[in-house]
């Protein structure tokens, strides 16, 4: 059995816990030296693949997870292979050693009469990964 094809295709679920689930498992491979270097190469290939800036968060976390809780070193390839820069997946690549990219969108800050939905503290660790809610105050 393809375990690593497998993990790599439920990152695409709609289930935010076995998405959760999974990410850790893929970090434990990133880790551990036996499996190491097939998981980065999915990993980077999937990371060059991703066309939303959520995707390309998501798999950045997987190595931010793997060198916080794993020790994983991240390679160079990772700038590399990073194709929607982000404010937030500038967070994640800072956080494993690298410069930020240079972003090619026009930011703006938000509007004065901007409202945060009323579910958003809610869905804090259900729906949104709570690392997620701690980088977004650090902006």
């Amino acid at each position: 059995m393809d375990d690593l094809r497998i993990l790599i295709a439920r990152l695409g679920w709609p289930i935010p816990a076995g998405r959760w689930w999974t990410m850790q498992e893929l970090a434990k491979r990133l880790g551990a030296p036996a499996t190491a270097a097939e998981t980065e190469a999915a990993l980077l290939r999937l990371l060059n693949s991703c066309k939303l800036e959520a995707e390309v968060v998501e798999a950045l976390c997987i190595f931010w997870i793997a060198a916080a809780v794993e020790g994983y070193v991240a390679n160079l390839d990772l700038l590399k292979r990073t194709p929607k820069p982000s404010l937030l997946s500038n967070l994640f690549l800072q956080a494993l050693g690298f410069e930020a990219q240079a972003l090619d969108v026009d930011l703006k800050v938000a509007p004065p009469d901007f409202e945060i939905p009323a579910d958003f503290d809610g869905m804090q660790g259900l729906q949104l990964a709570r690392n997620l809610r701690t980088n977004l105050s650090r902006l």
